[in-house]
Protein backbone atom coordinates (compact mmCIF):
# COMPACT_ATOMS: atom_id res chain seq x y z
CA UNK A 1 0.00 0.00 0.00
CA UNK A 2 2.92 2.48 0.95
CA UNK A 3 4.74 1.52 -2.64
CA UNK A 4 1.15 2.13 -4.45
CA UNK A 5 0.81 5.76 -2.65
CA UNK A 6 4.15 6.67 -3.09
CA UNK A 7 4.18 5.85 -7.03
CA UNK A 8 0.56 8.18 -7.50
CA UNK A 9 2.33 10.96 -5.18
CA UNK A 10 5.24 10.76 -7.79
CA UNK A 11 2.81 10.28 -11.00
CA UNK A 12 1.21 13.92 -9.54
CA UNK A 13 4.35 15.63 -8.76
CA UNK A 14 5.54 14.76 -12.49
CA UNK A 15 2.13 16.09 -13.90
CA UNK A 16 2.19 19.54 -11.79
CA UNK A 17 5.51 20.27 -12.87
CA UNK A 18 4.74 19.23 -16.87
CA UNK A 19 1.95 22.00 -16.22
CA UNK A 20 4.09 24.36 -14.21
CA UNK A 21 6.59 24.40 -17.77
CA UNK A 22 3.91 24.34 -19.64
CA UNK A 23 2.38 28.00 -18.05
CA UNK A 24 6.17 28.82 -17.85
CA UNK A 25 6.01 29.50 -22.01
CA UNK A 26 2.94 30.75 -22.20
CA UNK A 27 4.79 34.01 -20.45
CA UNK A 28 1.36 35.87 -20.01
CA UNK A 29 1.36 39.76 -20.16
CA UNK A 30 -0.49 41.39 -17.17
CA UNK A 31 -0.69 45.20 -17.76
CA UNK A 32 -2.43 48.56 -16.55
CA UNK A 33 -5.70 47.29 -18.48
CA UNK A 34 -6.16 44.21 -16.05
CA UNK A 35 -7.06 46.58 -13.62
CA UNK A 36 -8.84 49.41 -15.12
CA UNK A 37 -11.82 48.93 -16.63
CA UNK A 38 -13.42 52.01 -17.84
CA UNK A 39 -16.71 52.05 -19.64
CA UNK A 40 -17.92 54.54 -21.83
CA UNK A 41 -21.80 55.87 -21.37
CA UNK A 42 -21.36 55.65 -25.49
CA UNK A 43 -20.58 51.96 -25.01
CA UNK A 44 -24.09 51.64 -23.79
CA UNK A 45 -26.18 53.82 -26.51
CA UNK A 46 -27.00 52.69 -30.14
CA UNK A 47 -24.54 52.83 -32.84
CA UNK A 48 -25.06 56.24 -35.05
CA UNK A 49 -26.50 58.24 -31.85
CA UNK A 50 -26.07 61.50 -31.16
CA UNK A 51 -25.90 63.82 -28.03
CA UNK A 52 -27.64 67.17 -28.13
CA UNK A 53 -27.72 69.31 -24.75
CA UNK A 54 -30.74 71.40 -24.79
CA UNK A 55 -31.30 74.76 -22.38
CA UNK A 56 -34.73 76.18 -21.65
CA UNK A 57 -36.48 78.47 -19.06
CA UNK A 58 -38.53 77.34 -16.20
CA UNK A 59 -41.68 79.60 -15.22
CA UNK A 60 -39.68 81.68 -13.36
CA UNK A 61 -36.51 82.04 -15.79
CA UNK A 62 -34.52 79.50 -14.45
CA UNK A 63 -32.07 78.14 -16.56
CA UNK A 64 -32.95 74.47 -17.22
CA UNK A 65 -31.02 71.55 -19.17
CA UNK A 66 -31.93 68.44 -20.55
CA UNK A 67 -29.76 65.98 -22.56
CA UNK A 68 -31.24 64.86 -25.92
CA UNK A 69 -30.16 62.00 -27.09
CA UNK A 70 -31.39 61.38 -31.01
CA UNK A 71 -31.20 57.45 -32.32
CA UNK A 72 -31.29 56.44 -35.99
CA UNK A 73 -34.83 55.75 -37.46
CA UNK A 74 -36.65 56.78 -34.21
CA UNK A 75 -40.37 55.97 -34.48
CA UNK A 76 -40.73 58.58 -31.37
CA UNK A 77 -39.45 60.68 -28.99
CA UNK A 78 -39.61 59.67 -24.65
CA UNK A 79 -39.88 62.66 -22.60
CA UNK A 80 -38.15 60.86 -19.26
CA UNK A 81 -38.49 62.41 -15.83
CA UNK A 82 -36.75 60.31 -13.44
CA UNK A 83 -36.44 59.78 -10.02
CA UNK A 84 -35.15 61.51 -7.30
CA UNK A 85 -31.70 60.14 -6.79
CA UNK A 86 -31.63 58.97 -10.62
CA UNK A 87 -28.97 61.62 -12.33
CA UNK A 88 -28.02 61.94 -15.74
CA UNK A 89 -24.78 61.29 -15.45
CA UNK A 90 -25.22 57.85 -13.71
CA UNK A 91 -28.21 56.98 -16.13
CA UNK A 92 -26.51 55.10 -19.18
CA UNK A 93 -28.03 52.05 -18.46
CA UNK A 94 -31.48 53.67 -18.41
CA UNK A 95 -30.52 55.62 -21.59
CA UNK A 96 -30.19 52.21 -23.46
CA UNK A 97 -33.20 50.86 -22.50
CA UNK A 98 -35.17 53.54 -23.54
CA UNK A 99 -33.02 53.84 -26.63
CA UNK A 100 -32.84 50.66 -27.24
CA UNK A 101 -36.40 50.56 -28.13
CA UNK A 102 -35.89 52.64 -31.31
CA UNK A 103 -36.50 55.94 -28.94
CA UNK A 104 -35.55 59.38 -28.99
CA UNK A 105 -34.85 60.32 -25.48
CA UNK A 106 -35.25 63.89 -23.92
CA UNK A 107 -34.06 63.51 -20.36
CA UNK A 108 -34.63 66.13 -18.21
CA UNK A 109 -32.50 67.23 -15.13
CA UNK A 110 -34.58 68.76 -12.16
CA UNK A 111 -33.54 72.54 -11.14
CA UNK A 112 -31.01 72.12 -9.14
CA UNK A 113 -29.96 68.76 -10.26
CA UNK A 114 -26.87 68.57 -13.00
CA UNK A 115 -26.73 71.24 -15.06
CA UNK A 116 -29.88 72.94 -14.48
CA UNK A 117 -29.85 75.84 -12.09
CA UNK A 118 -32.01 76.90 -9.19
CA UNK A 119 -33.24 75.11 -6.26
CA UNK A 120 -36.11 71.93 -6.19
CA UNK A 121 -39.31 72.45 -5.12
CA UNK A 122 -42.74 71.09 -5.59
CA UNK A 123 -44.29 74.94 -6.35
CA UNK A 124 -42.10 75.18 -9.67
CA UNK A 125 -42.41 70.70 -10.04
CA UNK A 126 -45.02 70.27 -12.81
CA UNK A 127 -44.82 74.22 -13.94
CA UNK A 128 -40.79 73.19 -14.85
CA UNK A 129 -41.97 69.58 -16.43
CA UNK A 130 -44.77 71.22 -18.75
CA UNK A 131 -41.83 74.31 -19.91
CA UNK A 132 -39.47 71.08 -20.90
CA UNK A 133 -42.51 69.03 -23.00
CA UNK A 134 -42.90 73.12 -24.75
CA UNK A 135 -38.63 72.78 -25.51
CA UNK A 136 -38.84 69.08 -26.76
CA UNK A 137 -41.72 70.05 -28.97
CA UNK A 138 -40.04 73.12 -30.09
CA UNK A 139 -37.38 70.88 -31.55
CA UNK A 140 -35.75 70.55 -34.79
CA UNK A 141 -37.17 67.07 -36.45
CA UNK A 142 -39.30 65.89 -33.86
CA UNK A 143 -42.76 65.30 -34.75
CA UNK A 144 -45.43 66.48 -32.05
CA UNK A 145 -47.32 63.32 -32.34
CA UNK A 146 -45.34 60.89 -31.45
CA UNK A 147 -43.88 62.06 -27.94
CA UNK A 148 -44.45 60.29 -25.32
CA UNK A 149 -43.50 60.71 -21.98
CA UNK A 150 -42.17 58.83 -19.12
CA UNK A 151 -42.37 59.41 -15.43
CA UNK A 152 -40.15 57.03 -12.72
CA UNK A 153 -41.09 57.50 -9.10
CA UNK A 154 -40.54 60.79 -8.00
CA UNK A 155 -40.71 61.94 -12.13
CA UNK A 156 -44.34 60.33 -12.01
CA UNK A 157 -45.91 63.34 -10.64
CA UNK A 158 -44.14 65.11 -13.41
CA UNK A 159 -45.36 62.88 -15.98
CA UNK A 160 -48.73 62.43 -14.95
CA UNK A 161 -49.43 66.24 -14.89
CA UNK A 162 -47.75 66.53 -18.54
CA UNK A 163 -50.09 63.73 -19.90
CA UNK A 164 -52.86 65.79 -18.35
CA UNK A 165 -51.88 68.90 -19.53
CA UNK A 166 -50.18 68.37 -23.21
CA UNK A 167 -50.70 66.77 -26.41
CA UNK A 168 -48.64 63.42 -25.69
CA UNK A 169 -48.98 59.93 -27.54
CA UNK A 170 -48.98 57.94 -24.68
CA UNK A 171 -48.19 57.69 -20.48
CA UNK A 172 -45.57 55.14 -19.20
CA UNK A 173 -45.51 54.68 -15.57
CA UNK A 174 -42.35 53.45 -14.15
CA UNK A 175 -42.54 52.55 -9.73
CA UNK A 176 -45.14 55.33 -9.68
CA UNK A 177 -46.38 57.34 -6.54
CA UNK A 178 -50.08 58.34 -5.80
CA UNK A 179 -50.05 60.82 -2.83
CA UNK A 180 -48.61 61.61 0.20
CA UNK A 181 -51.29 60.15 2.52
CA UNK A 182 -51.37 56.64 0.69
CA UNK A 183 -47.95 56.62 1.09
CA UNK A 184 -48.09 56.99 4.62
CA UNK A 185 -50.80 54.78 4.96
CA UNK A 186 -49.23 51.98 3.02
CA UNK A 187 -45.78 52.36 4.76
CA UNK A 188 -47.00 52.70 8.02
CA UNK A 189 -47.60 49.71 10.68
CA UNK A 190 -51.50 49.58 11.53
CA UNK A 191 -50.24 49.69 15.50
CA UNK A 192 -48.51 52.40 14.82
CA UNK A 193 -51.10 54.54 13.04
CA UNK A 194 -52.74 55.64 15.99
CA UNK A 195 -49.78 56.96 17.57
CA UNK A 196 -47.91 58.32 14.20
CA UNK A 197 -49.15 62.23 13.48
CA UNK A 198 -47.11 63.78 10.96
CA UNK A 199 -47.50 67.51 9.96
CA UNK A 200 -47.65 67.68 5.97
CA UNK A 201 -46.33 70.60 4.00
CA UNK A 202 -49.29 71.71 2.19
CA UNK A 203 -47.13 71.50 -1.32
CA UNK A 204 -46.91 67.83 -1.06
CA UNK A 205 -50.21 67.72 -0.31
CA UNK A 206 -51.16 68.91 -4.10
CA UNK A 207 -48.76 66.48 -5.84
CA UNK A 208 -51.63 64.06 -6.31
CA UNK A 209 -51.43 61.38 -9.21
CA UNK A 210 -54.44 59.62 -8.53
CA UNK A 211 -56.63 62.79 -9.03
CA UNK A 212 -54.96 64.37 -11.44
CA UNK A 213 -54.30 61.04 -13.59
CA UNK A 214 -58.28 60.88 -14.10
CA UNK A 215 -57.68 63.80 -16.47
CA UNK A 216 -55.29 61.83 -18.91
CA UNK A 217 -56.78 59.83 -21.33
CA UNK A 218 -54.23 59.18 -23.50
CA UNK A 219 -52.78 55.47 -23.59
CA UNK A 220 -51.05 54.18 -20.35
CA UNK A 221 -49.09 51.36 -19.27
CA UNK A 222 -48.23 51.42 -15.28
CA UNK A 223 -45.38 48.79 -14.35
CA UNK A 224 -44.33 48.22 -10.40
CA UNK A 225 -42.04 45.89 -9.64
CA UNK A 226 -44.03 42.91 -7.53
CA UNK A 227 -41.63 43.06 -4.53
CA UNK A 228 -41.63 47.49 -4.47
CA UNK A 229 -41.91 48.16 -1.41
CA UNK A 230 -41.78 52.30 -1.75
CA UNK A 231 -44.48 52.25 -4.51
CA UNK A 232 -46.13 48.90 -3.65
CA UNK A 233 -48.39 47.20 -6.71
CA UNK A 234 -51.61 47.87 -4.74
CA UNK A 235 -50.64 52.15 -5.20
CA UNK A 236 -50.25 50.91 -8.57
CA UNK A 237 -53.51 49.29 -9.19
CA UNK A 238 -55.22 52.57 -7.44
CA UNK A 239 -53.82 54.77 -10.23
CA UNK A 240 -55.10 52.14 -12.86
CA UNK A 241 -58.19 52.18 -11.86
CA UNK A 242 -58.71 56.34 -11.79
CA UNK A 243 -57.24 56.96 -15.15
CA UNK A 244 -59.23 58.31 -17.32
CA UNK A 245 -57.76 56.88 -20.41
CA UNK A 246 -59.73 54.31 -22.09
CA UNK A 247 -56.54 52.54 -22.88
CA UNK A 248 -54.71 51.46 -19.86
CA UNK A 249 -53.27 48.52 -18.15
CA UNK A 250 -50.77 47.34 -15.41
CA UNK A 251 -47.89 45.33 -15.38
CA UNK A 252 -46.75 43.84 -12.50
CA UNK A 253 -42.94 43.19 -13.25
CA UNK A 254 -41.62 39.60 -11.09
CA UNK A 255 -39.08 39.15 -9.06
CA UNK A 256 -38.20 42.97 -8.78
CA UNK A 257 -38.61 46.05 -6.79
CA UNK A 258 -38.01 49.56 -6.79
CA UNK A 259 -36.74 51.53 -9.53
CA UNK A 260 -34.76 48.55 -11.51
CA UNK A 261 -37.49 47.01 -13.25
CA UNK A 262 -35.82 48.46 -16.95
CA UNK A 263 -32.92 45.92 -16.05
CA UNK A 264 -35.77 42.75 -16.71
CA UNK A 265 -36.28 41.30 -20.06
CA UNK A 266 -40.35 41.43 -19.06
CA UNK A 267 -39.77 44.96 -19.05
CA UNK A 268 -38.52 45.41 -22.69
CA UNK A 269 -41.08 43.01 -23.70
CA UNK A 270 -43.82 45.18 -22.21
CA UNK A 271 -42.25 47.94 -23.01
CA UNK A 272 -42.49 47.21 -26.59
CA UNK A 273 -46.00 46.10 -26.61
CA UNK A 274 -47.00 49.53 -25.78
CA UNK A 275 -44.75 51.37 -28.53
CA UNK A 276 -46.36 49.12 -30.89
CA UNK A 277 -50.17 50.41 -29.64
CA UNK A 278 -49.14 54.07 -29.06
CA UNK A 279 -46.87 54.81 -31.99
CA UNK A 280 -48.74 52.03 -34.52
Amino acid sequence: MKATSRTLNLQMAGILLLALSGLACLRPTIGEGSFFRPLSSNELLPEGSRKEDVWYKGSDGTRLHALFLRVPRAKGTVLNFGGNEEYLALSGATFHALASQGLDVFWVEYRGYGQSEGKPAIATFTEDARAAFDALASQAGVDRKRILVRGMSLGSFAAVDVAASRPVAGLILDSAGSNVDEFLSLQVPWYAKPFFHPRIAPALRALDNAKRITQVHVPTIILVGERDRETPPLMAEGLLKASGSEKKRLEKIPGVGHGNLYETDAYGLTFKRFLDEALP
